[in-house]
């Protein structure tokens, strides 16, 4: 079975664009929605982070980080800890491969990946702040 991507290239660069003009996803979903390509919520944030597509300061709602697990989709999820943000940092440094990484820490390899990409926005965003 192969997995391709729902939006084209230019619809990726086209869904970066408006999230960098500060729509939501859900705006975001219904836009693609009345051009007939269905795209999850999620699928569009999955797709900014990994782009590097952020909304403006002003759009940003308090980020807040779970301390505890909780459950979403009927599964539990393990938020990051600041000392296992610590250890992904100093693997990946290292040049360890996520997966390696993931089953070192006992994580998911889309887990390990959308953490290290949380952690660069923040890192962004930081140096966006002090400037």
């Amino acid at each position: 079975m192969t997995h391709g991507r729902i939006l084209t290239e230019a619809q990726l660069d086209e869904m970066a664009e408006l999230r960098e003009q500060g729509w939501t996803t859900a705006r975001i979903q219904r836009h693609f929605e009345r051009k007939g390509v269905l795209v999850s919520r999620g699928a569009i944030d999955w797709q900014c982070l990994r782009l590097g597509a952020d909304v403006p300061p002003e759009c940003r709602r308090p980020s807040s980080q779970r301390d505890r697990p909780y459950r979403r989709n009927g599964r539990t999820v393990r938020p990051f800890s600041p000392v296992e943000d610590a250890q992904l940092l100093s693997l990946e440094r290292q040049g360890e491969p996520l997966s390696r990484i993931a089953r070192t820490m006992g994580r998911g390899n889309n887990s390990i990946r959308g953490r290290l990409m949380i952690l660069a926005r923040r890192d962004e965003r930081a140096e966006a702040a002090s400037s």
